[in-house]
């Protein structure tokens, strides 16, 4: 995470590379859930992820579209289903993820008060599964892709509303299974 923040900090204020003049964009809380893939569903009886993080976007006003960051946090506990998978059923299990979305975001300013955006591009998942008897951490890559819109409350604050299809393919207890899904998160945020 480190990695990412200083490499946004210095693409943003570096003079001649960066876009620290002339820039614009939103800075985002959101709160919302994934609705995970039907295989990881499943496997491990988890329909949904509770997520809550931070989704910016950046670019320099004659730039046609914004460079996306997104780093979302998300959380689902559940028991083991009965399964073919050698996993010992009615295990509690409970996820933990972090997730990093890079990518470009087109918004559209044309509708007033209201401006609609679609986007995609890669992320990073992290997800440490913890159960009473074996714990186990993975990483991943994967991609992604969404739409969304922003609606002004004022000149610099706004509500946005954003949906996000993302796939990841991660080995969990040597069973491998898209620990992505349909993401729906509300957000709150400034613009600047």
């Amino acid at each position: 995470m480190k990695k990412w923040m200083i490499l946004i900090s210095l693409i943003l204020w570096i003079p001649g590379l960066g876009i620290c003049e002339e820039a614009t964009g939103n800075i985002n809380f959101a709160v919302g859930f994934l609705r995970t893939d039907d295989d990881f569903s499943k496997i491990f009886d988890v329909d949904e992820r509770m997520e809550i993080g931070i989704i910016c976007d950046v670019k320099k006003k004659n730039w046609p579209v914004s460079i996306v960051f997104e780093y979302l946090l998300s959380y689902a506990g559940s028991r083991i289903p009965e399964n073919s998978y050698g996993l010992i059923e009615n295990t509690k299990i409970n996820f933990y993820c972090s997730e990093t979305y890079l990518g470009i975001k087109k918004i559209f300013k044309y509708f007033g008060s209201v401006r609609p955006f679609v986007g995609g591009g890669i992320h990073t998942i992290s997800m440490y599964v913890d159960m009473p008897h074996d714990n186990e951490f993975n990483a991943g890559v994967g991609y992604w892709a969404g739409a969304g819109s922003y609606f002004m409350l004022s000149k610099h604050v706004h509500i946005a509303f954003e949906w996000k299809w993302s796939k990841a393919k991660l080995s969990i207890f040597d069973i491998k299974s898209d620990v992505g899904g349909n993401h729906f998160d509300f957000m709150i945020g400034f613009n600047f």
